[in-house]
């Protein structure tokens, strides 16, 4: 499988946990939408780097690969930008295996925040890959 092959793949992924967190947000299924907006960063990010044909990390925040390989292929980010990647990875990474495990219960506000920040950081990616020449339907 090519690099593109695998982008393809991660993307289709990205996209599918993106309407599985916003129906468990609908649901109110909180602990489940915190678990995927995880999935839908995580899975963002790494399907960018295989697009840039980048080995990427296989750790649940991948995001100072991210940024640094963005950098190497001069592709800027707003500092608010770089600074909500960072931030969103390392709380999801951190929240996802306890929200998966329902050691807590996720509340409302946490759950919207999650999702909030895997949109942002989601549309980044893709508004990134855009820019590279990435088609939509290539995510499909």
């Amino acid at each position: 499988m090519n690099n593109h092959e695998t982008a393809r793949k991660l993307l289709a992924s990205s996209r599918y946990y993106r309407q599985r967190m916003e129906d468990a947000l609908a649901r109110e299924f909180w602990n489940t939408a915190v678990r995927h907006a995880q999935e839908v960063v995580e899975l963002g990010m790494k399907g960018v780097l295989a697009y840039l044909s980048v080995t990427y990390p296989k750790m649940h925040d991948p995001s100072a690969a991210f940024l640094q390989v963005l950098a190497q292929h001069q592709i800027t980010l707003a500092d608010a930008e770089a600074k909500d990647v960072r931030e969103m990875s390392a709380v999801l990474a951190e929240r996802r295996m306890p929200a998966f495990y329902f050691e807590y219960d996720e509340s409302s506000t946490g759950a919207h925040f999650a999702v909030s920040g895997a949109r942002r950081v989601h549309d980044l990616c893709l508004r990134i890959l855009v820019d590279l020449g990435w088609r939509e339907e290539d995510a499909d």
